[in-house]
């Protein structure tokens, strides 16, 4: 997704040859935090369980994401984003309409021993909220572990 002006515009004509898919957004900032929403609580829930999106069928999983979710969507309004007061409860939705054996990028990285990607959403979160004066206390708990779960992986063996 790219923003729908000049500099986004450029972009999609440069992407659309891949076959990527581009699809342009006139509030950048909105679809750019909605996305983050689901990325930055999917992942890292789906990474630390080792399980697939059946986990926010969960009832203490499911709590668990809620919570994050409105605190990642308080940062994004802090930073100009335009959610819904349903935008939670629209991500829940969405991950739920996901196919039932469905993961995240950040769990296949998690049980292939690759580094996982926590920092560049759920970190970003973190970093934004401290910006603003805001708490986040459940996605700063969250941040903590996937972290110290990425920096044992692949060290078990060698302890």
């Amino acid at each position: 997704m790219v923003g729908d002006d000049p500099p986004g515009r450029r972009a999609r004509l440069l992407l659309e040859p891949t076959g990527l898919g581009v699809e342009t957004a006139t509030d950048f900032t909105t679809a750019a935090w909605h996305k983050l929403m689901v990325n930055a609580v999917a992942n890292p829930v789906t990474a630390l369980t080792c399980r697939r999106v059946e986990v926010f069928g969960e009832p203490s999983v499911r709590e668990l994401a809620r919570t994050m979710l409105g605190e990642v969507c308080a940062v994004g309004r802090a930073e100009g984003a335009r959610l819904p007061d349903d935008a939670v409860d629209d991500v829940l939705a969405w991950i739920d309409a996901r196919p039932a054996g469905a993961g995240s990028s950040m769990l296949s990285d998690r049980l292939a021993g690759r580094p996982m990607e926590y920092d560049g959403l759920l970190g970003a979160v973190v970093r934004r909220a401290q910006t603003h004066g805001l708490a986040v206390p459940v996605c700063t708990a969250v941040l903590a572990l996937v972290s110290a779960a990425d920096e044992a992986t692949g060290r078990a063996d060698s302890d």
